[in-house]
């Protein structure tokens, strides 16, 4: 009994840490099948089938903006969404395409906005 009590203790901290944070995962970003996973600050829908993204610079700014001026497609993008009511949900977007790339900012406060459109959403979860 104290074991499952303690395994619910940690995975009640553990989700409680993780859900406050939005996340994108874009697959082949960095010419690899590979997952480059990152924070976002805000997703919000831009018409049916985009997302516009808001985020931190980190040091994938410069692949993403890479690729959104080139319009890169990606048959694979996962999102995490955390919806106004609460609820977490982990969408697959296939076909995804990034574009109209913007920096504000400096520093630690620098931020970058970018388009996100796709073809289909599957939820996941």
């Amino acid at each position: 009994m104290k074991k499952l009590l303690f395994f619910l203790f940690i995975a009640c901290i553990a989700t409680t840490g993780f859900s406050q944070d939005m996340a994108i995962a874009v697959y082949g970003l960095d010419n690899t099948n590979k997952a480059t996973r990152m924070l976002i600050q805000k997703a919000t829908s831009d018409g049916e089938n985009a997302y516009l993204i808001v985020k931190s610079k980190d040091s994938h700014s410069p692949m993403l903006k890479d690729a959104a001026t080139a319009r890169r497609v990606f048959t694979e993008i996962r999102i995490v969404l955390k919806l106004a009511n609460g609820v977490i949900t982990t969408n697959k977007l296939t076909q995804a395409s990034l574009y109209a790339y913007s920096e504000t900012g400096q520093g630690t406060t620098a931020t970058e906005t970018f388009r996100l459109e796709f073809e289909d959403e599957i939820q996941l979860h």
